[in-house]
């Protein structure tokens, strides 16, 4: 009984460990994006999780090209992409990438124009 608590316990701190930086990621501020980039953001089904939050950001950043940042908010299930000028990303591409993940994309995916001067791969932190 006492070494089923302690794997709880052990996953419990796991999980608060991997849930501070995926907010610090989402909360970063982000340097100016080129003209012609875009912000996508859509809400993923079952996201309750930092690990499921890593495998999802995992997914995108490997296969999601012309992505320049990357933000999770795994309590709401809300997923917020910035892409540069040129970046070819389809909702059936962003919609492969989380299924591929084992979730789902519920609801439409949002696109909004960010404008500023920043070059394609001279991001932030999080900058591929």
């Amino acid at each position: 009984m006492f070494g089923h608590k302690l794997t709880l316990l052990v996953l419990a701190l796991a999980a608060g460990a991997l849930a501070a930086p995926v907010a610090a990621r989402a909360q970063q501020p982000q340097a100016a994006a080129p003209a012609g980039a875009q912000r996508i953001q859509f809400t993923v089904v079952g996201l309750s999780c930092p690990f499921c939050a890593y495998g999802i950001e995992k997914r995108l950043r490997h296969e999601i090209t012309g992505l320049d940042s990357l933000g999770l908010e795994f309590q709401r299930g809300a997923v917020t992409l910035e892409v540069h000028d040129g970046a070819q990303v389809t909702d059936d591409q962003l919609r492969a990438v989380v299924r591929k993940a084992g979730f789902s994309v519920q609801g439409d995916i949002t696109r909004s124009p960010l404008g500023g001067t920043r070059s394609p791969g001279k991001g932030g932190a999080d900058a591929r």
